[in-house]
């Protein structure tokens, strides 16, 4: 694999990340009175939601760099730090979805697009960051052979 597609898989990772939390997160649903009650929040409603789209933001130039970057050092240096921010918020995420099984009697939550597309965002991009990670340098086509 490319570093271009490296790039591709961060970028499109960072920008589900980033868009994420602006979506429907979260609805939540309460039994506790006499009506049933419930209400829809989007991501900045947790306390997660600023750091998605900061991290969304940040992976999506580190894949510009990326692309840009001819060098294999440089890359696996970038590759690393993607592994790192992308697993973050992937962990943040899944904690997020599974804390909704966790809330009290009563009351009972599902996760909305906004939770997966981040979930997916952090997943793509932490595939990208370990193809960046593990891309050698490119090879022209026209380079010379042994023989």
């Amino acid at each position: 694999m490319s570093r271009r597609v490296a790039g591709a898989l961060i970028a499109l990772g960072g920008a589900l990340m980033a868009v994420g939390p602006i979506l429907d997160f979260v609805t939540v649903q309460s039994d506790l009175g006499v009506e049933r009650e419930s209400r829809t929040f989007n991501g900045f409603a947790t306390r997660d939601g600023s750091y998605y789209v900061a991290a969304g933001i940040a992976l999506a130039l580190l894949a510009l760099v990326v692309v840009a970057l001819w060098s294999a050092i440089g890359r696996r240096i970038l590759g690393s730090l993607g592994i790192v921010v992308a697993g973050f918020m992937t962990y943040g995420a899944l904690q997020d979805l599974t804390s909704l099984s966790g809330l009290p009697r009563g009351v009972t939550g599902t996760a909305e697009i906004g939770l997966y597309a981040v979930l997916a965002g952090g997943v793509l991009a932490l595939v990208g960051s370990v193809v960046a990670l593990f891309t050698s340098q490119e090879v022209p086509a026209s380079a010379p052979t042994r023989g």
